[in-house]
Formats: C-alpha cells, sequence, structure tokens
C-alpha cells in the first residue's frame, strides 16, 4: 500500500467500490454495506419479481448509485418494483417493461423514510399494465424534496393512475418539494375513458394550498391521450418551460393551487382532434412566450382557457381565477382559441379578475371566433394584441388590433411573427425524441440470439428463387399471344388465342417466354403452364390485365383435377372444391403419376449435407427429395450431387437421423424455371361467396414448380390470390392484392424455402397470409397484411420485417398451433382504426417454439405465450438487425445479397 493509501485508511476513508450484483439478495447486501461514491452494478438479463430497495446515504458530490452494467439492458418484470430512501442517491438505465403490479409504486422515492437529493435518470417504463385495466398505481411517485427524474421514457399506460406524481406532505411538515422533471419523454398514452388518465400530476387537491415548487422542463408529450388533463397541477409555485406537447389530446390544467408559470412551451396539436392548450384556474398564474398550433380541441382542451369559478370553493372544486397574465403567446390555426369563463353555470358563477392580454398574437382560418366568451368580460385588460381570423367574437377593445399579422418560417420551421414585439420568442425549437429519452432507447441493438449459440435460430437464408444466389432472370419474349389472334382492345373472349399460344409453347424446343402485350384480355378458360422453363410475361401492371368474368366453378377443369368426395357442409353446403385449390393461371406436370420410387435412408447427421441410403440407383444426381417418417412427419431437401450410396444435399440437415425412425427418401416431380410477371389478373366485383364456399375466383396455382418465381403483379377481387403447393424455390416479388372481401392473399400448402418478398394484401381476406401443411423454412419478407395463419408442421417459418395494419374489429393478429415454430423478426403493429378498440388489444397466441424479436405496435399490445416462448426488443426501437433473412443471406454468400 502507498503511504497516501496507508494514511487515508488511518484517517478512516475507503475507495469508491463498484460491485457487480445478479440477484436481489446480492443487491440488498451491497445496499447494506455501500459508502458514498460507491456503485451498484446489477448484471445484464431479466429480473423478474424483485422488489429492490435502496435505502442508504450518500454525500453531495458523492452519490451512491445503482446502474445496469449496461443502460437497458436490465430489464425488471413481472412484480418487480423499486423503492428509494435516503439522501444522495441515484439510479441510472434500468428498463421496467411488460410487467404488472396490483397496487402501489412502480417507483417511489421512500422506503421507511423519503428521499431527498436523488436521482432517477436514463431509465424507462414501458407496458407496465394489469389485464384488469381498472387497477389503479402509479409508475413514478416522488417524495420527498430535491428530487429529481431525467432522461427518462415512460410510454404504454393503459390501466388507472397517473404516470408520474408528485406527493407532498401532510403539515407541520408541508415544506415545499423543489423537484426537478426534465429531459424526458412521455409517450403514448392511450384515452383511459374516466379520470385518473393524467401523465404528471403534481399534488393533490387537499394539498393544493401548499406550494410545491417542482420544475418541470425540456420534456416532450407524445399522444398522451390518457384524460383530458395532461398535466394537472395541484399545488404552487411550478413552473412548466421548454415542453413540446406533440400532437397530445389534452391540456395542461392548472386545477388548484396559484402562482404557476407557464412560459416557452410549444403546443403542437398536428390538427388531431381534442389536442389543446392551457387552461387556467386558481390565483396569479403566468402564461407567456408560449407557441399554440394546430390545436383542435375545444371547452377544457380548448387552446387557452380560463374558467369560472365556485363561491368559497372547496379545495377539490374550483377556485376563482384572479390576476392571471396572458403574454407574449402565438396562437397559429387554432380551432377554439381563447375560451373566456368556461364552465359558467348556477353553481359557477365567479368571473374570472384582473385578467390581462397583452402582446399575443393570433392568426387562425377556424370557423370560430377568436374568442368565445361565456361571461362578460368587462375585467380583461388588452393590450398589444394583434388577432385576426374569421371573427373576433367580442367587440374592439383598445388593446386589439385587427389585422392579419405577418407571418415568417423559423424557429422549428414553423411559422413566427415577423415583428419582434408582439407574439412568443421562443429560446428553443420544438423538442423531438432524439432530444429527450434515456440515451440507449431507439439506439441500435443486437438481439442477443443471434449469437446464441445453444439456441440458435434455424437458417433461413436458402429460401427463394435458385436459394437466393442468383437474380430473377429477364428473359427476353419469344413470342407474343397476339400472334395467335388475341386482341386486348375489345370484349371479345382471348382464351383460344392464349391456349393455342401454350400449345406452341409447349412444343417449342427451347426456353419460352410468351409475351403479353398492354391491353385488357378477356378469359374463360384456364392457362395451364406444363413445361419447364416457360415464363408469362405482360408490359406491366395496369397496362397488361387478364380479365375474368367467370369463376373457376362454372369453367371446364383440366383433366386430372378431382372434385372432393367428403360430405362436409358449411352453412348446409358442401365444401368448395376451389377454396384452397386451383386458379385461372395453373402450373403443375403433365405426367400424373404418383409412384414415385423411394429408398430406405441408412444415415444423417444434423448440420451435415450428407444422407447415406440403401438404393442409389433410384435417386438423379440433382432435384428436390422429401424425407418422410412416422406418420405426417418430413421435410424437404434440394439434392446436389450423388457419390456411391451417400447423395449430398444444399442446405444443411435441421434434425439427426436418430430422430427419424424407418425414414426413407423419396424424390420428387418438378416444373422448373416457371415465371409470372409484370401484369393484374382481375375478376369481377361479385360478392364474395363466403368461406369455403368460394366459388373459384383464384388467380394463381403453383404447384409441383422448384425454381419459379411470380414478379410485379397485381390482384384484384380474386377468393385466392397466390396459392404455391407443393413447390420450393419460389420467389414471389413485388405483389399487390387488393379489392373485395376474399378468402385468401397468398397461402403456401405443403411448401418448402420459398421466399415472398414485398407483398402487400390490401383486401379484406380471411387469411392475407398463410402457410399451411408439411411447410418448412419458408420466408415472408418486407410483406404487408393484417393478419398471419401459420398452422404448418413442426418446422419454422420466418416473418421477416412485417408491416401488420388491424383494423379495431378485435380479432387475433396470428393464428399458429402449438407447437409450430413461427419466427417473428422486425414486426410492425400499427392499429389504423382503433377509437372503439378496448386497449391492451390482443394480438394472439404464440406456442413453446416461438421466436419474436423486435416487435412493436403503434398501441399497447399483450399476447400469450408458453413456456419457452423466446421474446426480446418488444416495444424497442433501434433494431441493428432489420431483417434476419438478409442477415444469414449475406453471411453464407459472403456479403452479397441477390435477391
Amino acid at each position: 500500500m502507498s503511504s497516501l493509501g496507508l494514511l487515508l485508511t488511518l484517517l478512516g476513508f475507503t475507495a469508491p467500490t463498484d460491485t457487480l450484483v445478479r440477484t436481489a439478495a446480492e443487491f440488498h447486501e451491497a445496499v447494506r454495506q455501500a459508502q458514498p461514491g460507491d456503485t451498484i452494478v446489477m448484471a445484464n438479463g431479466e429480473w423478474k419479481d424483485v422488489v429492490l430497495v435502496l435505502d442508504a446515504d450518500g454525500l453531495e458530490g458523492d452519490s451512491i448509485t445503482v446502474r445496469a452494467e449496461s443502460p437497458g439492458r436490465v430489464i425488471l418484470s413481472g412484480t418487480s418494483r423499486l423503492r428509494i430512501g435516503g439522501r444522495y442517491l441515484k439510479v441510472d438505465g434500468l428498463w421496467f417493461h411488460r410487467g404488472a403490479l396490483d397496487s402501489g409504486h412502480v417507483v417511489q422515492f421512500r422506503t421507511d423514510r423519503h428521499a431527498h437529493h436523488s436521482r432517477l435518470t436514463n431509465c424507462a417504463v414501458t407496458e407496465y399494465n394489469p389485464a384488469n385495466w381498472l387497477v389503479q398505481y402509479k409508475w413514478v411517485s416522488l417524495y420527498g424534496t430535491h428530487n429529481r427524474v431525467d432522461h427518462c421514457y415512460l410510454a404504454g399506460k393503459t390501466h388507472d393512475g397517473a404516470t408520474l406524481v408528485v406527493w407532498l406532505e401532510d403539515p407541520p411538515d408541508d415544506r415545499p418539494n423543489y423537484h426537478r422533471i426534465d429531459h424526458n419523454h412521455f409517450g403514448w398514452r392511450p384515452v383511459l375513458g374516466k379520470n385518473g388518465g393524467e401523465t404528471i400530476r403534481i399534488g393533490t387537491s387537499a394539498r393544493s394550498m401548499q406550494d410545491s415548487h417542482t420544475l418541470v422542463e425540456f420534456n416532450l408529450f407524445h399522444r398522451t391521450d390518457g384524460e383530458h388533463e395532461i398535466i394537472s397541477n395541484k399545488t404552487g409555485r411550478n413552473t412548466f418551460r421548454y415542453n413540446t406537447f406533440l400532437e397530445a389530446q389534452g391540456a395542461l390544467t392548472l386545477r388548484h393551487g396559484n402562482h404557476a408559470v407557464i412560459t416557452q412551451n410549444y403546443f403542437l396539436g398536428g390538427n388531431r382532434p381534442g389536442t389543446g392548450g392551457v387552461r387556467v384556474i386558481g390565483e396569479s398564474h403566468e402564461v407567456s412566450h408560449n407557441y399554440f398550433a394546430n390545436l383542435q380541441g375545444d371547452s377544457s382542451r380548448a387552446a387557452l382557457s380560463i374558467m369560472n369559478g365556485i363561491p368559497n370553493s372547496p379545495l377539490n372544486r374550483y377556485f376563482q381565477v384572479k390576476r392571471p397574465l396572458i403574454t407574449r403567446n402565438t396562437f397559429i390555426d387554432t380551432r377554439t382559441t381563447i375560451l373566456y369563463g368556461l364552465g359558467a353555470d348556477e353553481e359557477k358563477t365567479l368571473l374570472p379578475q384582473d385578467v390581462l392580454f397583452s402582446g399575443n398574437v393570433v392568426v387562425t382560418t377556424s370557423d370560430q371566433p377568436v374568442v368565445t366568451a361565456q361571461v362578460s368580460m368587462e375585467d380583461v385588460s388588452w393590450d398589444g394584441n394583434v388577432f385576426h381570423g374569421t371573427g373576433l367574437g367580442v367587440s374592439i377593445q383598445p388593446g386589439i388590433e385587427w389585422a392579419k399579422s405577418n407571418l415568417t418560417i423559423g424557429l422549428g420551421n414553423l411559422s413566427h411573427p415577423s415583428t419582434m414585439d408582439t407574439g412568443a420568442r421562443m429560446a428553443y425549437p420544438p423538442l423531438t425524441q432524439t432530444d429527450v429519452g434515456p440515451s440507449w432507447w431507439g439506439q441500435p441493438w443486437t438481439p442477443t440470439i443471434l449469437s446464441d449459440t445453444d439456441n440458435g435460430l434455424p437458417d433461413f437464408s436458402y429460401a427463394g428463387y435458385h436459394w437466393g444466389e442468383r437474380p430473377l432472370p429477364d428473359h427476353p419474349v419469344t413470342f407474343n399471344v397476339t400472334d395467335f389472334g388475341a386482341t386486348g382492345q375489345d370484349m371479345n373472349d382471348d382464351t383460344r388465342a392464349f391456349q393455342a399460344a401454350l400449345d406452341e409453347a409447349h412444343a417449342h424446343s427451347g426456353p419460352v417466354t410468351l409475351g403479353i402485350p398492354a391491353g385488357v384480355y378477356h378469359l374463360s378458360g384456364v392457362l395451364l403452364l406444363q413445361r419447364d422453363s416457360l415464363v408469362l410475361r405482360g408490359s406491366g401492371p395496369g397496362v397488361t390485365k387478364i380479365y375474368i368474368e367467370k369463376p373457376l366453378g362454372a369453367l371446364d377443369m383440366p383433366p386430372g383435377f378431382t372434385r372432393p368426395t367428403d360430405t362436409e357442409l358449411v352453412r348446409g353446403r358442401t365444401v368448395s372444391p376451389f377454396t384452397q385449390t386451383g386458379g385461372i393461371i395453373w402450373s403443375r406436370i403433365s405426367d400424373e403419376s404418383k409412384d414415385e420410387p423411394s429408398t430406405a435412408i441408412l444415415g444423417f447427421s444434423k448440420g451435415g449435407h450428407a444422407i447415406r441410403i440403401e438404393n442409389p440407383e433410384l435417386i438423379a444426381m440433382s432435384g428436390e427429395a422429401r424425407i418422410v417418417w412416422g406418420r405426417e412427419d418430413m421435410l424437404q431437401v434440394s439434392i446436389t450431387g450423388k457419390e456411391d450410396n451417400v447423395i449430398y444435399t444444399k442446405a444443411p440437415l435441421p434434425i439427426d437421423f436418430a430422430d427419424t425412425p424407418e425414414a426413407r427418401l423419396i424424390p420428387l416431380k418438378r416444373l422448373t424455371e416457371i415465371g409470372i410477371e409484370h401484369l393484374t389478373v382481375e375478376f369481377e366485383p361479385v360478392p364474395y361467396g363466403g368461406h369455403q364456399l368460394e366459388d373459384g375466383y383464384n388467380a394463381i396455382y403453383l404447384t409441383q414448380v422448384r425454381h419459379g418465381w411470380v414478379r410485379d403483379v397485381e390482384i384484384v377481387n380474386s377468393d385466392a390470390g397466390i396459392i404455391v403447393e407443393d413447390a420450393a424455390h419460389v420467389t414471389l416479388k413485388d405483389i399487390r392484392i387488393r379489392g373485395r372481401k376474399s378468402h385468401i392473399g397468398i397461402d403456401l400448402i405443403d411448401a418448402w424455402q420459398n421466399l415472398a418478398r414485398d407483398v402487400q394484401v390490401d383486401s379484406d381476406a380471411i387469411h392475407p397470409i398463410g402457410i399451411i401443411g408439411a411447410s418448412g423454412y419458408n420466408v415472408l419478407h418486407e410483406c404487408k397484411s393484417d393478419h398471419l395463419f401459420d398452422i404448418s408442421s413442426s418446422h419454422p417459418n420466418l416473418f421477416d420485417h412485417l408491416v401488420m395494419e388491424p383494423s379495431d374489429a378485435g380479432r387475433d393478429l396470428w393464428t399458429t398451433d402449438d407447437p409450430t415454430r413461427i419466427v417473428l423478426w422486425h414486426t410492425d403493429i400499427r392499429y389504423v382504426r382503433n377509437t372503439t378498440l378496448r386497449l391492451p388489444a390482443y394480438t394472439g397466441e404464440l406456442g413453446s417454439e416461438a421466436v419474436v424479436v423486435g416487435l412493436s405496435s403503434s398501441v399497447p399490445i399483450r399476447f400469450q405465450t408458453h413456456s419457452g416462448t423466446h421474446l426480446e426488443g418488444i416495444n424497442r426501437s433501434g433494431i441493428s438487425a432489420p431483417s434476419l433473412y438478409d442477415i444469414q443471406l449475406r453471411r453464407r454468400l459472403g456479403g452479397k445479397d441477390l435477391n
């Protein structure tokens, strides 16, 4: 030990220590031993059902700190909560996420004693909601004095109770708080439907005559719609400055207490209904230099409302407004700008008193007057105000100039008065989410499962045309359907011409691209594609249109098509044979023989590419084959070579031979290089026949295909858009499906390693995107839908970077069976019509082997999981791996991405 260290030890000084803790017991022992300057580091990971009690005393400039090992990587869930008591304490980087309490507080600044000079910073509380939305508890409760909550993110509260509350003590301990609430991001809080949905409440009615001296500054309130009071001020001498209220349905309300200062705040409504500004009640308030724009609220949510009072008002009612200063504010395109005497009735009879409006600017195109006076305004003084709109609403007074102010684009890219002597002079631009909240929120984060070798992700990189290793081809046209009599310019039936062209294509010795020039072609028959290297190529969606008046049920079916013989009934009618089968464009092999030879399998290893078989002479050097065992178990492989009694597969095998008793290998007959591209398929807009009673308005039915594609295709008014059955390595790219209600957008049946990219289903489909049967390792990438349907075998399928836009109809967003191994990666849920939706919205059930990474939603959601479901990054932005498929493909191809 150095002489200085020895001297410090002899004098009783010890160096600050960092203590890593991994359990609640270790945490509390570290707290018990903590000295000023010490840091307790909580290990990364999920801390479930823990009650953390930080009761200790640091010193000024030498706080005791509790921090996350990595900010945002310590996630507290279940019934976890935090209590802080003592002096000079700091908590940094924790994330309370998707837990629930039955009462109390998630974070409170008191233990057996209150906290003083303590701080919660760089933390988040998100979706900490009970199943019953009427259960009431607070997320953050400030007790004591001189405490600070800063750079935190609080969002997704759907249950009763204010988000953040400042509490005052009862006399004789009723000293001011002097708390500071700053640089926080208060995110979406949906409408609660009752009182108790405030984002911030400072005080209570009972303590409203006490002074708090709380400072609320530099906070962003974004869509905090809980109730009409976004902030409920219920104590005296508080200051609200430099805050931004963005598209927030409610108002900053001076509900009780006196001497509040509201200055330099932005109230930006974005023309959302119910967006408001400031409501004034009580004495000696100052509302100055605030910017109000595009607010659509009225009544208590007007841009500025001044209430009537009650004589001898009890503490919980409405005190008379006295001596407010309303100075140098700017109002731009506000619907109800100044509402004077709000609430006047037989009880609220006290008019506002000694009111000063000075230097305010109003420029609005609202059909309401600038001033809506519900009582006499004789006790109002006007000085230097410039108003303009459809009408003033009161008689012109000295101090009101009825003129349109000159506006110029200024700070924050907003319109400001060009003169310096009227309107708000703002010191800062409006806040954005990059200015507030935790440093780690929204920053790039990497899913842990990407590097988890024990529970690794399936390899989806072999999906699509030629395993993603080649771009889709762009072949020149061989001949056109117009060469065979198709016109595309009248109402004539072009079926014979198309079939003649297909006959020629099937007789042609080389690859064929059959061109369909611009025009509208009417068909009344099925187009059968029954050879390799055949492409149907139009001139573009909307340019080349195939129009069909009749469904498959009214057409002659291709030879070999058999209708179901079962007697299942739906609403008294036999199930349609076309509910999941058939299409106006239909591929299949011409040889219908099902007598495919098979051979016993002698062995293979998980992760390997070699399969030892009994009869190698039955298997070709390349092609598709199926491994079958048991009654319904199977997987599909691509054969790329053969040597002696060993065949080699393209993709590594996902299972071990020991798990496949008496497995056999069956070669599969497949068409190859089938393409359909650059056209529209449109049906008559007839009413939908009903689920499983479809008439057969089916567009494209690809079956028995490998290495094919459908590209740049629009489908309108179909029962089924695209069905891919018994096929592998097909790419669907740039597909738009729209029109009337339907059964299927796209459906993959007994399909293996297919890829759908940029598929958008805008029709009201029962199954917009579905995967069923013996399907596996399919990828749906950057698609848009309102529902997923995956009841395939136990092999995984990937829904990658998906956008879901459900309505408020209340149905689940996904339908899966356990143990379906669905992988949802970077899913963005956007509820577009949620006015009647009871939150949190229920999205569905996920099986024990499901993997969900990076799931976010525009409203709070809940879903059912099983033991073993992997959840990571729920409602956390900034995922560094937006596409699992792209990552895996680039990794396998050495950085290339040809899809």
